[in-house]
């Protein structure tokens, strides 16, 4: 049967269709597949157990019962950490172990804030009965200045350590001048604008290199420059606790879920550290990135049974709790502890990228019931 020229046509578009839809189909199988097959690789990969040298800043018997609730940041560039006690802030050589008290407090909020040059802390006073205030503080000149009223939170540093933007209650965002000391509103949740400015605000950070910041919304992850102009959503991950790689292209995070690195450009997302299916796991909500962006260090932690008798005399429940380091670009991941029935929690890079500080939770007998401390340690990373 002979075929008309139109029907030859309508012939040769038809089966031309199916062929790129074919085409299409197969490409989207094929990067499914290959999704697929590096997350496949990446949970296959074995955890390499490296013991690293480690050392105790301080012995669990020498120290008060507020260090239980021990926090710790690095003074970039220098042996030492600020260690923040919840009444007071200390400076802790981890070389002697000797404790210097910089600052009397009647109780900090959250961790305090260390500039990156490691002159000034902001920390928040929790005042009861009375409104919080929230403060920068000099450690060299011991001078103190007021900021905000309220409790401030994602305190965050610029590179060069003027200036530090935070959110108030999560619905406006602002700068703070250290050389000035006035802090300026650049941001405010607006109702009227529910696809980015609706909702809540969290976590903001300054960029490494570029002179912007970057800010958390109900959808996803925004940047903009440090008056609060040009804010444009560069992704619809809300990762919560993130990090930005020093090229500026991808960032780093943790949630219940693992931790991941998230390409931003290419809008792909890589785990890195899978939650562990134990009954007792605790999410991770922590992470550090190392000051060269090569390597990511994190922790898993599993808490012992609680004690229904909850006995003094009897010695707590013990939990495991190990650091682990990803390599970038090898995609190697390291447990650096290997310490069971030992909680090792928080790491912390040095600003040379070769140490990390952490905290051990330990418990003695002091004869007439059992303490629980945080001890400082120091890893040395090879």
């Amino acid at each position: 049967m002979e075929v008309s020229g139109v029907s030859k046509k309508r012939l040769i578009k038809g089966v031309t269709f199916i062929v790129v839809l074919c085409l299409l189909v197969g490409m989207v199988v094929a990067l499914n597949s290959q999704e697929a097959f590096c997350d496949g690789q990446q949970k296959e990969k074995q955890v390499k157990i490296m013991p690293m040298p480690q050392r105790k800043i301080l012995s669990a018997e020498a120290l008060p019962a507020e260090l239980k609730y021990v926090e710790l940041q690095w003074i970039q560039g220098e042996d030492k950490v600020v260690v923040n006690l919840r009444t007071s802030i200390e400076i802790l050589d981890i070389n002697t172990g000797k404790r210097e008290k910089v600052l009397e407090i009647k109780n900090v909020y959250d961790w305090p804030s260390i500039s990156s040059d490691g002159r000034n802390v902001i920390f928040t006073e929790l005042i009861p009965y009375e409104r919080s205030e929230t403060y920068i503080y000099n450690l060299k000149g011991k001078k103190k200045e007021f900021i905000s009223k309220g409790i401030v939170e994602g305190i965050n540093w610029s590179p060069d350590g003027r200036y530090v933007v935070y959110t108030r209650l999560n619905k406006e965002v602002y700068v703070f001048d250290v050389e000035e000391g006035k802090s300026k509103k650049i941001l405010e949740s607006d109702f009227w604008d529910p696809e980015l400015l609706g909702g809540e605000f969290d976590v903001p950070k300054w960029l490494p290199k570029s002179n912007k910041i970057s800010i958390l919304t109900n959808e996803g992850l925004c940047v903009m420059n440090p008056d609060g102009t040009d804010l444009r959503r560069i992704s619809n991950e809300v990762p919560g606790n993130y990090q930005w790689f020093p090229d500026e292209k991808r960032i780093c995070f943790a949630s219940g879920g693992g931790v991941f690195i998230l390409d931003i450009e290419k809008n792909i997302r890589t785990k890195i550290g899978k939650a562990s299916d134990h009954p007792r796991y605790i999410p991770m909500d922590d992470l550090s990135l190392s000051p060269d962006g090569k390597k990511v260090a994190y922790h898993y932690a599993i808490f012992g049974p609680e004690d229904p008798y909850e006995d003094e005399r009897r010695p707590p429940p013990q939990g495991d709790s190990e650091i682990y380091i990803y390599d970038v670009e090898t995609k190697e991941t390291v447990n650096i502890t290997n310490t069971p029935n030992q909680l090792e929690e928080f790491p912390r890079w040095s600003s040379d990228g070769k140490r990390i500080i952490c905290k051990v939770d330990e418990s003695f007998f002091d004869g007439e019931c059992w303490r629980e401390v945080r001890i400082p340690i120091v890893i040395e990373v090879k």
